[in-house]
């Protein structure tokens, strides 16, 4: 069996898998920073969060910071990537 470690929630991330992620490289190279110019058109346009890349989608761009529903990071907005 496992030993716990002294920090629980390095024992949780571990469990949970979160130290095993890996990023694929080809993904992050066809994505781009939200920029002043970037609309999101009438059916919306795909985001993905700068720290986790999980994908959220955005009917406007009238905002300044956003949480990622999946990590709970705020960013601003010209920090977020798009295709």
């Amino acid at each position: 069996m496992k030993e716990l470690p002294k920090d629980f929630f390095e024992w949780v991330l571990d469990i949970m898998g979160f130290y095993n992620v890996k990023i694929d490289d080809d993904f992050v190279k066809g994505l781009k920073n939200v920029n002043r110019y970037t609309r999101a058109g009438k059916s919306g346009k795909v985001i993905y969060c700068p720290n986790c890349n999980a994908p959220e989608i955005v009917y406007n761009f009238s905002w300044a910071l956003a949480t990622c529903p999946s990590c709970d990071t705020t960013s601003y907005k010209h920090e977020w990537l798009i295709k």
